[in-house]
């Protein structure tokens, strides 16, 4: 299994280390992205930002993302999709820097703003002011929306 060998490969490595065996273990097991991710970023926790970029760049240019999305909705309602599910595993890795993961993600993927702020919120609601800031920063045309998704969280 490509996530156990990777995690056995890691110990302490740079961001750059990091995001180039990311890339390298996602090309061979594109399927496997958000385990991979999640790996990477459980073995190095500094480099989570650096790899939730990476995967979701991945994302952004997979054409079967969506198809991979919708089979996963299918089986499961509730799934909000890759974007959503990686910011979260990231954020898991790494709660310090689970703002600047939602809004780099958000900024490759602004389908997944809504979906990304409410997990966000949900997990961390002490950061949704700042997630909205930072959002805002980054994507300005989705500041009304991301704002209006974080404040029915806060009713």
């Amino acid at each position: 299994d490509i996530v156990a060998t990777i995690s056995q490969i890691v110990t302490e490595p740079t961001a750059e280390f990091v995001t180039k065996m990311t890339s390298l273990a996602v090309a061979a097991a594109p399927d496997q992205r958000i385990d991979v991710a999640t790996a990477m970023a459980n073995a190095a926790p500094d480099a989570s930002l650096e790899v939730a970029t990476t995967i979701a760049a991945t994302i952004a240019n997979s054409p079967e993302d969506e198809l991979h999305t919708f089979l996963a909705q299918e089986s499961d309602a509730s799934y909000p999709g890759e974007g959503v599910e990686l910011v979260v595993n990231m954020a898991q890795a790494n709660p310090d820097r689970a703002v600047d993961i939602a809004a780099a993600v958000v900024e490759i993927l602004p389908q997944e703003a809504s979906n990304v702020a409410e997990s966000v919120v949900q997990t961390n609601p002490e950061q949704a002011e700042r997630l909205v800031k930072t959002i805002t920063e980054v994507v300005p045309e989705l500041a009304d929306e991301v704002a209006l998704v974080v404040a029915g969280l806060s009713d």
